[in-house]
């Protein structure tokens, strides 16, 4: 799914659930090529930031 720029950049904090809906963590950042988000990093509240590959994943507004 193609995103304006500003999409993009509304990803930033927004939260990251697993497969179950548990939220794991909250989005970083975005690495996006031609508006197409690619990977995002997951702030999980660690010293590393686990990173997420976009393909299949689902964006929810309100949250």
């Amino acid at each position: 799914m193609q995103l304006t720029e500003q999409q993009v950049r509304s990803l930033y904090g927004k939260d990251v659930q697993d497969q179950s809906g548990a939220k794991i963590g909250s989005v970083d950042q975005v690495w996006a090529t031609s508006g197409y988000p690619a990977w995002v990093s997951v702030q999980t509240g660690g010293r590393q930031e686990p990173m997420a590959r976009w393909g299949t994943r689902r964006c929810r507004t309100g949250g």
